[in-house]
């Protein structure tokens, strides 16, 4: 718990500095980003109404794109031009007498003269390895073989705070391409609405009060109304019935190809559809069902009718009907057999018999019909 921030957001990492003496170590964060929500959400450790804190701070924060109705991997950013960078200076350069006496002789090895900043490190100083290997050649040199020892670990915490490797992320914090700065990563946004439906589900199962499930439900469908196919073509800049996996933040969806989100998508769909396996057995009991979706569909060339108040789909190639009930209060399901018996089940839960012949695909199973109340679902 130690992670959350003062905005009520998470920390996502965090940096251990250990001092030079090994005496003493500190804990360093980097920025905010999408993926430390993501995993606070799914850990478990969050109460139903903590886990609403943080997907209703969400929307208000500088995690919400300005481009899409979606959230970034990390806040964009204004990052400093070239020359801004690796700045030493004169005060700095000449507090440690190394690299006074350096600079005294025009030795340019460590820190080079600039007439704009004062010093900057010398160009071939790309990591420590090559900081390390000026140290090993200037040991040689008697001029400056004995400052060395005092004040090598100096220079060292100088050019880590010029450059702050050590929070380096690579591509993210100085490119805008695919997850960098300004970008949505589809996959983590698939992910936020996992985590956000685990919550809403665990909350449902919990028996939380009313309203608390139904601001948890607006939340999940509230992120997945962001995603790629819930927008138009225009605003996600491609098919939206295709699978992509960026928006970099000055373009549309990019990089086309089947990602880790379909498998989100799969998830969160049988999520909806309240399809779970307890202790070897299958139940049907949605708690994020939506009324819309009992809208019927008329016959067509590759479908038969499906009246109104039904909704339809397959589990291992078998065909599911729901059926929305004005006249229960609890659910049933009848399992027809291939040779034409009917067995009905109360609670809508197959026995583990019936579990193995359905996932199995052994044929002996037609179809499931599931008859719920129609107050469980949502409106």
């Amino acid at each position: 718990m130690q992670n959350r921030r003062a905005d009520g957001l998470w920390h996502s990492y965090n940096i251990l500095a250990i001092a030079r003496d090994q005496d003493a170590f500190t804990i360093e964060r980097l920025s905010v980003m999408l993926e430390g929500q993501v995993a606070i959400l799914s850990s478990g450790l969050l109460s139903p109404s903590e886990s609403l804190t943080l997907l209703e701070l969400l929307p208000e924060s500088a995690l919400r794109s300005q481009r899409h109705p979606t959230y970034l991997l990390y806040p964009d950013a204004e990052i400093p031009s070239f020359l801004e960078c690796n700045q030493v200076s004169p005060q700095k350069a000449l507090a440690i007498p190394l690299l006074a006496r350096m600079i005294h002789a025009q030795d340019f090895r460590l820190l080079v003269p600039d007439p704009v900043c004062g010093f900057r490190f010398h160009d071939s100083l790309t990591n420590g390895y090559a900081l390390a290997k000026v140290f090993k050649n200037l040991e040689k040199d008697d001029e400056f073989a004995p400052l060395i020892s005092a004040d090598r670990s100096k220079v060292e915490e100088l050019y880590e705070e010029t450059f702050n490797h050590r929070s380096f992320t690579g591509r993210s914090g100085r490119m805008f391409g695919y997850e960098g700065l300004g970008c949505v990563y589809w996959h983590m946004v698939s992910k936020l609405m996992v985590a956000a439906q685990e919550t809403a589900l665990k909350a449902a199962q919990e028996e939380v009060e009313d309203d608390l499930r139904a601001r948890l439900t607006q939340s999940y469908y509230q992120i997945q109304s962001g995603l790629g196919f819930r927008q138009s073509a225009e605003g996600y800049g491609a098919f939206p019935s295709e699978p992509y996996s960026h928006s970099p933040g000055h373009a549309g969806a990019q990089q086309p190809g089947l990602t880790g989100q379909v498998k989100e998508g799969i998830l969160a769909r049988f999520g909806e559809l309240g399809v779970n396996f307890k202790e070897g057995c299958l139940h049907f009991r949605p708690h994020l069902l939506r009324a819309a979706e009992f809208a019927g569909l008329p016959s067509g060339p590759s479908h038969d009718e499906l009246p109104a108040d039904t909704l339809s789909f397959t589990l291992a190639q078998t065909t599911v009907v729901y059926h929305r009930r004005e006249d229960l209060n609890r659910s049933h399901a009848v399992v027809h057999l291939k040779d034409g018996c009917e067995l009905q089940l109360p609670d809508a839960i197959l026995d583990q018999e019936l579990t193995r012949e359905l996932t199995r695909q052994t044929g002996r199973i037609d179809r499931v019909e599931v008859h719920l109340p129609a107050e469980w679902l949502v409106s």
